[in-house]
């Protein structure tokens, strides 16, 4: 449950969900843990000015245990006033260490952009209209303080046309520093895609000792336009992705690999095709699609990539912009991720003083099962009877 809440009528405001304390809300950002601290740290994409998209800052909200949080503080982490992040402060991550890699605080990365418009379906897309900037406190100093040495990467590699590029995720992955036959070291991806050639990641190697160094190796991955292998099960991966993340998943003996991205630019769910939601009163919403990968890292002379082998939706809902740390006090992969409310009006979002707020938090994890003969299924009503009784 949130501790906090200052909006306009605190009583139409989610209980265990976290929302902004005013204006609008969407992805969630740099999810982590400091252990200097012992303190979680959660931020998100927020317009504190309004509740539609724009002016896009970070909110910023801490824990004890993942349950209880509280705003800190109640203006925005970070604010668009630099020139290099002139245009808006978009998705990045957390990396529970200061710059340099020793402990005492915490280092955050995230799009620095200086021009806008630009999208996928608006090409050409606009040279270094976002780059990537960092920022870092300290446990004397808890505000968020703009390196001097921003943007550490400008834009996109030279030479690529892109579709996007945009929302680092930086860490450590070592089953990738074996494919490579490397010492371990930090690596980011930033997701967005190629133009003509279809979507993908941007792997660069980061520095640990001075993680503003860092250095583009190639696209970990890349799929053709609106790549579905399985129109059922797969999702659609578009034209462009957002919100990369990567982790391994151990379970026994059992490691396998995974990606996480969402995807824009694929068509409609088919769920909103034939039950007629475009012809209704409700605002269009936007295709997308929260997915995951499982796949392969394989290293040749061209250097390293992912190869998909199977693939998922992450969520059915209205979930999008998933995120994940790596928790040390439980040893677990903790996941987030944004709930969009397209089907409200923008008269109610004034109304209530807010718009969006974060899905509950959840544990991802790997699950082997073995002598697997086929699958249980239940209809609604056996649901239902069980609560029921229950």
């Amino acid at each position: 449950m949130i501790s906090v809440k200052k909006v306009k009528d605190p009583n139409k405001t989610p209980s265990y969900h976290v929302t902004a304390p005013y204006g609008w809300m969407n992805d969630p950002c740099a999810p982590g843990f400091d252990e200097e601290t012992q303190k979680y740290h959660l931020f998100y994409q927020w317009n504190p000015s309004s509740c539609e998209w724009g002016n896009m800052s970070w909110g910023h909200i801490s824990s004890d245990d993942l349950i209880q949080w509280k705003y800190e503080p109640k203006q925005p982490a970070l604010s668009p006033d630099q020139p290099y992040d002139k245009e808006g402060v978009f998705t990045g991550c957390m990396v529970p260490t200061l710059i340099d890699g020793q402990r005492g605080g915490m280092t955050i990365f995230y799009s620095s952009v200086c021009k806008l418009p630009f999208s996928w379906d608006a090409l050409p897309y606009p040279r270094d209209a976002a780059g990537i900037s960092v920022a870092s406190s300290t446990k004397t100093r808890g505000t968020l303080q703009k390196s001097d040495a921003n943007p550490i990467v400008k834009g996109e590699p030279e030479g690529i046309s892109v579709t996007g590029f945009r929302d680092p995720f930086v860490a450590p992955w070592p089953a990738l520093s074996k494919a490579r036959n490397v010492s371990n070291t930090m690596y980011a991806v930033v997701a967005g895609g190629v133009k003509d050639e279809g979507p993908g990641f941007f792997l660069y190697e980061v520095e640990a000792n001075d993680m503003t160094q860092w250095r583009y190796i190639g696209m970990l991955i890349k799929t053709p336009v609106r790549w579905r292998p399985n129109k059922h099960w797969n999702g659609d991966a578009g034209v462009n992705w957002e919100c990369p993340n990567f982790l391994t998943l151990h379970s026994n003996n059992a490691e396998r690999h995974f990606l996480l991205m969402g995807s824009e630019g694929g068509e409609d769910r088919g769920h909103i095709l034939t039950q007629g939601i475009r012809q209704r009163q409700l605002p269009q919403r936007i295709p997308r699609w929260c997915m995951w990968m499982c796949g392969e890292l394989q290293s040749d002379i061209t250097g390293v990539k992912f190869d998909p082998k199977f693939s998922g939706m992450l969520d059915h809902g209205c979930f999008y912009a998933a995120s994940t740390f790596h928790d040390p006090k439980h040893d677990r992969k903790v996941l987030w991720g944004w709930i969009i409310e397209e089907d409200v009006t923008v008269e109610r979002c004034r109304a209530k003083g807010w718009t969006g707020c974060l899905a509950i938090p959840r544990e991802i994890f790997l699950l082997e099962l073995s002598q697997v003969e086929d699958t249980v299924r239940s209809h609604l009503k056996d649901v239902a009877c069980l609560e029921a009784t229950g």
